[in-house]
Formats: C-alpha cells, sequence, structure tokens
C-alpha cells in the first residue's frame, strides 16, 4: 500500500497504514480510485470520508496521535464543520489530508464497501458517480482523465449519470454537457503513469457530451407506416 506505484506515494501508505481500518471511515476520491483501481496516477491526497459526524473527532485525533508517534508534523489548514484539511510533512514528502463528513447517501454503504488491508475503500459505484458530480462542481481535469481512464477500462459513464444525480440534485445531462463541452484536456500537470494523449481525452469528452446531449433531448421514436 505505500507504493507509489500503486497510486500512493511512500507517506500516503505510511499515513493509511498507520491510522489503521475501521468501521468509522473510508478512503475515496483519486487516491482511491487510482490506489486500488485503475492504477494510473498519483493524488496529492487523501479523502478520508466518516458517515457519521462524530467520526471526525475520532480520526482527526487517531491522525494527530500517529503523527505524534512517528515524528511528523502536522498542520491543519482549514478547520470547518463536517470539514478538516491538514498538511502531514515526515521531512522528505509531505501529503494533504481531507477528513469529511458525507451526509450524501452512498450507492454502497460505508458496512458494504470493499476491504484492503483492514482499510474500507469507495466502491466503484460511488467513485464513477463522484466523479460526474465533481466534474460540475469544479471543472478540473484531473476528473475528466479519472473517467477516461474508467471508460478505457470498459465502465459504461453515462450509465452513472442517474446514480450521480441523486447525489447532486442541481446536477443534469444539459447542464453537464455544457459544462464538460469546454472542458480542457491537457493531463500534462498530473503524475500519470503512463502517458496520456490529450486529443484521446478530447476525443472521450466529445463523445460523452454526444451522449449527455442525447439523454437531455433524447429523440422521439420514428413512425413507421
Amino acid at each position: 500500500m505505500a507504493s507509489s506505484t500503486a497510486g500512493l506515494s511512500r507517506l500516503q501508505g505510511a499515513v493509511l497504514e498507520g491510522i489503521g481500518g475501521g468501521a468509522g471511515f473510508y478512503l475515496t476520491g483519486g487516491a482511491a480510485l487510482s490506489a486500488f483501481y485503475l492504477h494510473h496516477r498519483q493524488s496529492l491526497d487523501l479523502d478520508l470520508f466518516v458517515v457519521d459526524p462524530a467520526e471526525l473527532e475520532t480520526l482527526e485525533r487517531r491522525l494527530e496521535g500517529l503523527c505524534a508517534e512517528r515524528g511528523w508534523s502536522i498542520e491543519t489548514v482549514q478547520r470547518y464543520p463536517g470539514f478538516r484539511r491538514f498538511i502531514v510533512r515526515d521531512g522528505l514528502d509531505e501529503t494533504m489530508i481531507d477528513i469529511v463528513h458525507e451526509p450524501v447517501a452512498q450507492i454502497v454503504p460505508l458496512e458494504e464497501k470493499p476491504i484492503h488491508g483492514g482499510l474500507h475503500v469507495d466502491a466503484l459505484a460511488d467513485l464513477v458517480a463522484n466523479k460526474l458530480c465533481a466534474l460540475l462542481g469544479r471543472g478540473d481535469v484531473k476528473d475528466l482523465i479519472d473517467l477516461y481512464v474508467l471508460d478505457r477500462v470498459g465502465v459504461d459513464i453515462a450509465a452513472h449519470v442517474g446514480a450521480a444525480q441523486a447525489k447532486d440534485g442541481g446536477l443534469d445531462p444539459s447542464t453537464l454537457s455544457f459544462v464538460l463541452g469546454s472542458m480542457p484536456t491537457d493531463p500534462s500537470r498530473l503524475l500519470l503513469v503512463d502517458p496520456i494523449a490529450a486529443e484521446d481525452v478530447a476525443a472521450f469528452r466529445d463523445r460523452l457530451v454526444d451522449q449527455l446531449l442525447s439523454m437531455a433531448w433524447p429523440q422521439p421514436p420514428s413512425s413507421t407506416g
């Protein structure tokens, strides 16, 4: 789990191993997607989500205790209800860690999410839906790249739009197609395991836009006779 080739930096792997598994939280976001499913890029942060808001403090204390035990520094970057952001440094490396209360119902409940080395990892169905929501919410090329690689390994991205809508009531195929259509496709700033051509990402983006437009304005069946 500590190997950067698996989508985690050495420090990220050490953090996850150190805080251990537990029923109260799960790893999600780009680190979960890359380390446990796609192995395509390194994420710069760890997203640790809790279902019960009371677990925020518990997980924060576990992280602080781990840092004290290992001699790592921990800096609080942001703190507000339901959200904590830290930067952990070990002298050679650093990583951002977000601890978040997730109030939105999960497609796969926490207790049914996959477990790797004792760590709950977000289910692929939730990760794909979340990435679609992220496209609308922040328009970051990393989310488009993640969806491109998911498509490349056989995931039907358009089939997850309904699940994304259930998570984000403001998401609809028309709005998403508009946002997606102007999204950049250059992945050069990402820490990719293997090169990805911007033109291939653009072709995927345009195909997904067409699928979304078809969902937004389905063609009536042709009449016969």
